[in-house]
């Protein structure tokens, strides 16, 4: 990871809620989500790092945005994308 991105994820990592929440908003691709025990999971790209969202469920109140490792990203998301649905090959 080049150093100029890594200080743009450090600084994100450094932020507010509020402040992450309006970052993702306006700078954020969706991805995938997740359940995970009493949370909604949201996968966000944000450039070279990904972001996560969580909700608890039954409130549409953001309990956390984290930066998870792109290892953490592979073990929660890869196996529920289905890549030739998406291309509409199925």
């Amino acid at each position: 990871m080049s150093l100029y991105m890594e200080v743009i994820e450090q600084n994100f990592k450094s932020l507010s809620l509020s402040e992450k929440y309006s970052r993702v908003k306006k700078n954020g691709r969706f991805i995938a989500e997740r359940s995970f025990g009493s949370f909604y999971v949201q996968l966000f790209t944000l450039g070279n790092f990904y972001a996560e969202v969580w909700r608890k469920k039954g409130i549409n109140q953001i309990s956390w945005i984290e930066v998870p490792t792109k290892r953490n990203v592979a073990d929660n998301y890869l196996q529920g994308i289905d890549i030739m649905g998406s291309l509409g090959l199925r």
